[in-house]
């Protein structure tokens, strides 16, 4: 995980920091030693170094704990012979408990910690160095050292518990976010599958409409031409069958009337599907109420002093610029309230749409956001997004010129 990477790349910085004041205590102390042990003492410095860095690219655990308990051996060698000034030994102790902190789980950080820090104590014993005797610290100075190290300890237990659970906090709002992003990607999508369900009955119920009216009208037309054709007949007789005559236009006419009236009911119909279609501002007000409902979040709408519609070039990029705004402001913003305002003002379509999230510290592009962008050039239109006090705005203007264009 990239928290816990900058974490081990930090700690690296530190444990370079402290190995260079390491080098500097001993610098003070070289004129007690030999130039060889100088040396020497440069080595197993760098050498301690290395561990720390090495630490940094291992995956493994029992590969860590093996590196972990080197490094204290490593340790115990550096501070052996360094006699009864013990401030370099605590400067590199500190290194140890940092590291056991960073590279080992709880409580193992602490057990590993405390066992260091014992075996310093025991072993601050006198020392034949370059043929010289270093003596053994004074009991009080191992006492403070021993409980300095100890309150290290809890400290950076401490730090470790709270950096282990701000790191799960961070992982399940990762996991939460791409969950509220999977569940706007399908509310967007059921969305435009219900557009198009409804548009697609729609059709269907025209053409239905449609054949019963042709039917209708078809088989109307055909019944009275023949029975024209019967009358037209009977007319032609020496002796006209005046009641036979009056039946045939008797049925010719209820034949007209009936079909007259399916036909009226047919249109109708077809009236009403028309009706129901929605567009302009009805569809926005559909969208939103539909996005409320499934986000479960409160939302403001005024249209002010706008229009029902403003043509089909216009309409359907404010419906997608309005669907893209409360989506990011429900997926990225995590919004609980969206205020959206229309207004007309000097042939320009204003748009306002503001929420209560947490707003961007770092405003970047995404695909939605340059789709709206080439939506609205497409009619010469332009948005700006801004972190605003208590949230996020974002601002479109849209010329009422683009609907002739």
């Amino acid at each position: 995980m990239k928290e816990i990477r900058f974490v081990k790349i930090g700690f690296s910085i530190i444990a370079l920091i402290f190995h260079i004041i390491a080098f500097y205590q001993f610098k003070k102390k070289i004129v007690d030693f030999d130039t060889h042990f100088f040396l020497q003492y440069c080595l197993l410095l760098s050498l301690s170094f290395v561990l720390s860095v090495l630490l940094l690219c291992i995956r493994n655990n029992k590969g860590i704990l093996f590196l972990l308990i080197f490094h204290a051996a490593l340790f115990f060698l550096i501070g052996y012979p360094l006699g009864p000034d013990i401030t370099i030994e605590f400067t590199l102790l500190t290194v140890l408990i940092l590291e056991a902190s960073v590279y080992l789980k709880l409580p193992h950080n602490i057990i590993y910690s405390f066992i260091v820090i014992c075996l310093t104590a025991v072993l601050q014993r006198p020392a034949l160095v370059w043929y010289k005797i270093q003596t053994k610290p004074y009991l009080i100075d191992i006492l403070a050292m021993s409980l300095y190290a100890s309150v290290l300890v809890v400290i950076s237990s401490m730090l470790q518990y709270s950096v282990n659970n701000m790191i799960v906090y961070i992982n399940q709002n990762r996991r939460l976010n791409e969950v509220i992003q999977q569940l706007s990607n399908a509310n967007i999508g059921f969305q435009e599958y219900a557009t198009l369900v409804e548009e697609q009955s729609k059709i269907s119920e025209r053409k239905r409409v449609t054949r019963d009216i042709h039917d209708t009208i078809g088989y109307t037309l055909t019944n009275i031409i023949m029975m024209m054709e019967a009358a037209m007949d009977l007319s032609t007789h020496s002796v006209t069958d005046s009641v036979k005559l009056r039946e045939i236009f008797q049925r010719t006419k209820e034949q007209a009337q009936q079909g007259l009236n399916e036909t009226r009911h047919a249109l109708q119909v077809l009236r009403s599907v028309q009706k129901d279609e929605l567009q302009g501002l009805r569809l926005l007000h559909r969208l939103v109420e539909t996005f409320e409902k499934a986000a479960g979040i409160s939302i403001d709408c005024e249209y002010g002093n706008i229009p029902w519609t403003f043509g089909n070039t216009i309409d359907p990029v404010i419906y997608h610029v309005v669907q893209e705004g409360l989506t990011n402001a429900f997926r990225h913003g995590q919004a609980t309230k969206i205020s959206i305002r229309f207004w007309l003002d000097d042939s320009q379509i204003r748009i306002y749409i503001r929420d209560n999230g947490s707003g961007s510290p770092d405003l970047k592009k995404g695909i939605g956001f340059t789709g709206m962008e080439e939506r609205l050039a497409l009619i010469s239109g332009q948005m700006s997004a801004n972190n605003v006090e208590g949230g996020f705005e974002l601002t479109v203007s849209i010329p009422l010129a683009s609907e002739r264009k």
